[in-house]
């Protein structure tokens, strides 16, 4: 007699990562899979083709039949189906101890880092894959060349980005671990910066050991870490702009093109180019290059695939241009101050002497107060710059706290400058104005972790026409 299915439950199935997740586990013919999500979307429609039940809505009903439940840290305890979950004693998991059920048992690459996650994982997953690696994977953004954030391979590889943001990295037991870098961000989960080094510190001590630990030099942060890093039982690898064990030099950018050597242990190993443009992106593929050297990958193979690479949507990603193929609308998810600089100092080495106008969505009011300052000296190389009201993310408003606090900064910290600075009421006024913006003169941009994106890509479409 066959034994009977486990029927695993993702609260939230449409979020990109519990999406992912749920990929991977329609693959084990072990677990039937359901769902639930507020709302429709292609997400859910390919889940539904992939097999699993997606109900539309939280319903206490819907986790009636489930023998284990997943949820992330976006889910409530006052959620009905948890609720429901707790009266029926059914096993609640967080979506990070599913992903681990299956990452720890394989052979594990992790990526992790305030930024650059997403990127670095997509690229390594793409490169691996183009190897003929056929490996698993599951990271936070649509990879642009492979149509889909997770799939199950024919390998025991895995890649996975591990998210600082709820502590849930410590979940992991990597074989290789990349670090990009920390900064402080998610305070409503950290109290100070010493509280995010000690997640990270914890992280560091799950690799396995005979492990492999890469991270990138060119971060304060992090370095004050790797400085109370005590292991001696992985090789550990450091990488950096003319710093680090693998390093990028004679850096060249043309337009979205940006091509660099790499240097090795003080020896050249190759002349690398990328289709994504940026400072902080040569640091991803710095990372990628030696997590694939690592693998025993030919430094030929790595660099053909990843000179094609595009990463993930919503990074850099080019909407709309001329027939030039000048890009002249760009949208990237870009949210915190950090990220804000290192987008805009690459959006400008592709605009040049164009004006560059930036829309802005501030994500979660719990940021926008704790780094205000940060954010009004964030965007110093635009001409233009475009205010939007608060992405709550699913925060409570804060008296006092709106889009506002940082207009107000942006525009003290370009006292002088000449520069446009105002704030919309809305996405749809927005809209009316970015409409007008698009010319051969200008590079637009919308940024932001929320859906500032919608108004963008309806515009790209409507210009393809």
């Amino acid at each position: 007699m066959a034994a009977q299915k486990e029927v695993i439950h993702f609260i939230g199935i449409g979020g990109i990562g519990m999406s992912g997740i749920a990929r991977l586990y329609l693959k084990d013919t072990n677990y039937v899979v359901t769902g639930s999500d507020a709302n429709d979307s292609e997400i859910v429609t390919a889940l539904r083709e992939f097999g699993a039940k997606v109900h539309i809505g939280h319903n206490t009903e819907n986790v009636h039949g489930a023998t284990m439940i997943v949820k992330s840290s976006a889910i409530r305890d006052t959620n009905p189906e948890i609720m429901e979950a707790n009266r029926l004693s059914i096993p609640i998991l967080h979506r990070s101890t599913a992903l681990a059920i299956l990452f720890n048992k394989s052979f594990g690459i992790s990526v992790a880092g305030t930024h650059g996650k997403t990127t670095t994982s997509s690229m390594m997953s793409e490169m691996l894959t183009n190897t003929n690696s056929s490996p698993s994977f599951v990271v936070g953004g649509i990879i642009r060349n492979l149509g889909t954030n997770a799939s199950v391979g024919d390998s025991d590889l895995f890649v996975i980005e591990a998210d600082e943001s709820d502590g849930s990295l410590v979940s992991y037991n990597p074989n290789i671990a990349i670090i990009t870098n920390i900064d402080l961000d998610h305070m409503d989960h950290y109290a100070n910066i010493n509280a995010l080094h000690s997640v990270f510190l914890r992280h560091i001590g799950n690799i396995k050991k005979g492990g492999c630990l890469i991270w990138c030099k060119d971060c304060k942060q992090l370095n004050v870490v790797m400085d109370k890093v005590v292991r001696k039982d992985m090789k550990i690898v450091s990488y950096g702009i003319n710093k680090g064990d693998i390093q990028a030099k004679n850096i060249v950018y043309n337009g979205v093109i940006c091509g660099f050597d790499v240097v090795r242990y003080g020896e050249k190993i190759g002349h690398f180019e990328l289709s994504i443009p940026g400072r902080h992106n040569v640091l991803n593929t710095l990372a990628v290059i030696e997590a694939g050297l690592q693998l025993n990958k030919g430094i030929d193979d790595i660099k053909a695939s990843l000179e094609h690479c595009l990463g993930s949507k919503r990074r850099f990603q080019v909407l709309y241009a001329d027939e030039n193929n000048q890009p002249l609308l760009v949208d990237d998810y870009a949210h915190h101050p950090t990220e804000i600089r290192a987008t805009l100092a690459a959006a400008r080495s592709v605009a040049r002497n164009r004006k560059l106008i930036v829309a802005f969505q501030p994500h979660r009011y719990s940021r926008t107060v704790a780094l205000a300052n940060e954010f009004g000296k964030a965007f110093d190389v635009a001409d233009e710059i475009i205010v939007c009201p608060i992405y709550a993310a699913g925060e409570t408003p804060i008296d006092g706290v709106d889009h506002n606090m940082i207009l107000c900064k942006i525009e003290y910290a370009n006292i002088g400058r000449h520069k446009d600075i105002y704030s919309v009421k809305d996405l749809c006024e927005l809209e009316n104005i970015i409409v007008k913006k698009i010319s051969s003169n200008a590079l637009v941009m919308t940024l932001g972790a929320g859906n500032i994106n919608q108004i963008s890509n309806k515009i790209a479409a409507e210009m393809k026409l």
